[in-house]
């Protein structure tokens, strides 16, 4: 269990907050003010563009669960890990989000399985209390609504992220306004940043 993929199934879930939560921290060129300059140890290609240090693990094509929810069925929601190959086509956003999913698949012999529900608020954090009380793990990563990720944290069912090697939330694909903003006695529960494009597509 001290792989990256199954650690995330051992915090059951590193949620990413909604738009709603993070639109101040993002600047209308699309780029966060709350990252700072690039990390002096983080290596960069020519084009000046970080190159994120990649494991070589392959997980033996493991089932990936990516467990989504929002309140409503807008298509601009929850859309980072379901992209299907025919929607790949409609833009270049599109394109570039199934690219990346086909590359991770590829890449660490997984399989992403994507769940998108639209439910209420207690309905999202109750499927997760109720993965982490049966001790499933049904969920490897999950993307909800703040209202869900902060009563999540509150009851005791996420774990601080910093308390874990692997994930390293300093580094600039990290929202680090989202970090400090949310951060309690210097625990953080959950966050967002380059991981999911949807703190900028619906800026509520």
């Amino acid at each position: 269990m001290n792989k990256i993929f199954k650690l995330t199934a051992l915090l059951l879930c590193l949620c990413m907050i909604l738009p709603f939560a993070v639109s101040c921290g993002k600047e209308a060129s699309g780029t966060s003010s709350g990252n700072s300059a690039t990390d002096p140890s983080e290596q960069t290609n020519e084009n000046g563009e970080i190159i994120p240090p990649v494991p070589t693990t392959k997980y033996d094509g493991y089932t990936y669960t990516v467990y989504m929810t929002d309140r409503n069925s807008d298509p601009v929601i929850v859309r980072d890990f379901e992209m299907s190959e025919d929607e790949a086509t409609i833009n270049v956003l599109n394109e570039a989000l199934y690219k990346r999913n086909q590359k991770m698949q590829e890449e660490f012999d997984i399989v992403i399985n994507p769940i998108v529900e639209y439910v209420s608020t207690n309905t999202g954090s109750q499927k997760v209390r109720q993965a982490n009380t049966s001790n499933t793990h049904t969920y490897d990563l999950c993307i909800l609504g703040t209202a869900s990720a902060s009563a999540l944290a509150m009851s005791g069912d996420l774990l601080d992220l910093n308390a874990f090697g692997e994930i390293d939330l300093t580094k600039s694909w990290w929202d680090q306004n989202v970090n400090r903003d949310l951060a309690v006695n210097g625990k953080v529960f959950y966050t967002t940043g380059d991981i999911s494009l949807v703190a900028t597509q619906a800026m509520y």
